[in-house]
């Protein structure tokens, strides 16, 4: 079985498999046919839902998926809608058959704040402070840059007097 993550970097000293986005949608709407006949109708849906991270230690997985959000969203609600989408029973055992896996959400605004929910999960992965912090500079940055792309690619139409 192959373990997917993308977008992310390598937050512990194990290996992990990299491969991107673009290659895992590949795999997954053409999975070749010794892989379809594998895998059951059940197994085809599961593998739709792409975590972002997906970490193993001490026998325990852990499964992150992230999201940033407006500022009109109640970021506590969209944590646990984004975390319910990975609790599936079946999903989960995918991730680690011989143990139960940990199914989070990571989810901030795109001012900074953070979902407390989030917080605890990344320190319980072994996160530090600093390490939010570093987080929270570059989803600002990631904002700012978003607006510098839309004003330059937005053209105001001149005023006629």
């Amino acid at each position: 079985m192959f373990v997917f993550v993308a977008n992310t970097a390598n937050l512990t000293a194990e290996p992990v498999t990299w491969c991107s986005q673009e290659e895992i949608e590949r795999r997954i709407a053409q999975p070749t046919p010794s892989l379809r006949a594998a895998l059951t109708q059940s197994e085809m849906i599961l593998m739709r839902r792409i975590p972002d991270i997906v970490t193993h230690r001490d026998n325990q997985s852990v499964v992150l998926d992230v999201q940033v959000v407006g500022t009109w969203v109640a970021l506590s609600e969209a944590c646990h809608v984004k975390r319910n989408k990975y609790l599936i029973p079946d999903l989960l055992k995918q991730v680690n058959p011989n143990s139960s896996a940990v199914a989070a959400a990571v989810t901030l605004s795109y001012r900074g704040t953070w979902a407390s929910e989030s917080v605890a999960a990344l320190i319980d992965v072994g996160l530090g402070g600093h390490d939010l912090k570093i987080m929270t500079i570059r989803c600002l940055q990631g904002g700012l840059r978003a607006f510098q792309v839309h004003q330059k690619t937005t053209a105001m139409r001149p005023r006629h007097l």
